[in-house]
């Protein structure tokens, strides 16, 4: 199910980008195991391509294949990130991983917005990216993949205009900000 807009946002990597931790089919079938519930696989080929690092001034995928605390993709992540975000969860009508239909969290930014994907009965709904921004209570449902978000944010025309500003702006806001950097998490301590 090769989406269109992963090699698009490859092709803004430059030449010789060489993704670092990037999961294999094991790593997601642990992660399925774990938690009862298939990622949508329009979610992990975007993962499986780009690796760990970090978007810009601060989003950053999870990966099954991270081991680090903050950026791995787990049961006990999922867990960890619920019981952190319980506030938040209070104030929105969507609950997170492990309530049926729950949202779980599939990238993490530096200023309290974080994208989630809705665990489903079917793997083959339309894809949707759940925009949350924590600090102001506002969620929104993109029906878009998630490589097609990172590319429609870095261009500006994401469907809600409100999203588009704050996330183009927040992710490459500063003149340093590289469009993706491969981080290796499991070699920092």
């Amino acid at each position: 199910m090769k989406c269109q807009y992963i090699e698009k946002v490859k092709s803004l990597m430059g030449p010789g980008f060489v993704p670092v931790e990037r999961p294999v089919r094991d790593d997601w079938e642990r992660l399925e195991s774990e938690i009862g519930f298939m990622i949508p696989a329009w979610h992990s080929e975007f993962v499986d391509a780009i690796g760990s690092g970090t978007f810009g001034d601060g989003i950053s995928f999870l990966n099954p294949a991270v081991k680090s605390l903050h950026l791995g993709l787990s049961r006990k992540s999922l867990l960890d990130f619920a019981s952190y975000a319980a506030p938040i969860f209070e104030r929105l009508e969507r609950k997170p991983f492990p309530c049926k239909q729950g949202l779980v969290v599939i990238a993490l930014t530096e200023w309290r917005i974080h994208l989630f994907v809705e665990m489903l009965e079917c793997v083959h709904e339309k894809p949707a990216v759940i925009y949350v921004d924590s600090e102001s209570d506002y969620e929104l449902e993109l029906p878009m993949t998630t490589a097609e978000f990172i590319w429609r944010a870095y261009q500006g025309t994401l469907t809600d205009f409100s999203v588009t500003m704050n996330m183009k702006d927040a992710i490459w806001g500063t003149p340093e900000a590289r469009f993706y950097s491969p981080t290796a998490w499991n070699k920092q301590t």
